[in-house]
Order: structure tokens, then sequence, then C-alpha cells
């Protein structure tokens, strides 16, 4: 129920409580991966639409405030794909939260070399269709 409630939040632009939510469904099971989930996708959602929001903005200093929201929003959803990734036992489940991941480390892995290689191993993953 806490999933649902964390949908009906986003639905109604409440990301706090949304995230709350979700996260009510990992304390309650902690091998649920749909509430992580859920948080995951509520990052990355709000993340294209800064990425898509910057892209319209032309003034340089409200673009770069911009992309700073985006690539937060983006870190913020690498914790809970991560623990999905984790806790899943479902392989198709698993390689689709890769996708997510991949995509992510991607966007930072020209900054470090541990976004580097979560990149190649979600990469990798998602290649296969095989979650390791």
């Amino acid at each position: 129920l806490y999933y649902v409630e964390g949908n009906i939040y986003k639905e109604l632009g409440n990301k706090e409580e949304a995230v709350k939510s979700y996260f009510k469904c990992a304390e309650i099971n902690p091998d649920y991966e749909f509430g992580y989930i859920g948080a995951g996708i509520l990052y990355y959602t709000l993340a294209v639409e800064l990425q898509d929001k910057a892209a319209n903005e032309f003034d340089d200093k409200k673009y770069e405030a911009i992309v700073v929201e985006f690539e937060n929003a983006l870190k913020s959803a690498i914790e809970p794909f991560e623990k999905a990734y984790a806790v899943s036992k479902d392989n198709d489940i698993r390689v689709n939260v890769a996708e997510y991941l991949k995509n992510i480390y991607y966007r930072f892995s020209s900054d470090s070399q541990e976004y580097m290689d979560g990149y190649k191993k979600y990469d990798e993953i998602v290649k296969t269709g095989q979650a390791k």
C-alpha cells in the first residue's frame, strides 16, 4: 500500500512524500524492490524533466543552476536503483534497473573511475541480458 501511496503522491506532484512512501516499503520489507524502484524512477524522471528545461534555457546562470539540479536528481536515483538491483531475485527486473544505472553512470563516467566502473558493469549486464 505504501508503494501505491508513493505513486499517488508522485502524481499529485508531492515528490518528498512520494519518496517517503517508497522508502517505507523497504522499511517494512527490505526485499521489496518496487519501493526502491519507485524512488529511483521518481528521481530519474525529475532529472529528465530538468534536462529538458535546461535545454530550453538561454540564460547561462539559470542554465547552470538547472544543470546542478539535474545532476543532483540523477545522483539521487543511484542509491535506490542500486538497492533494487541488489534485492531483486528477478533477472528481468534487475536488467531493467541496470539500464537506468548504466545511463546514470555513463553521464558521470568522465568524473571518476567509480562512475566509469559502474557504467561498464551495468552496460555489460544490459548487453548480455543477464544480471550478475
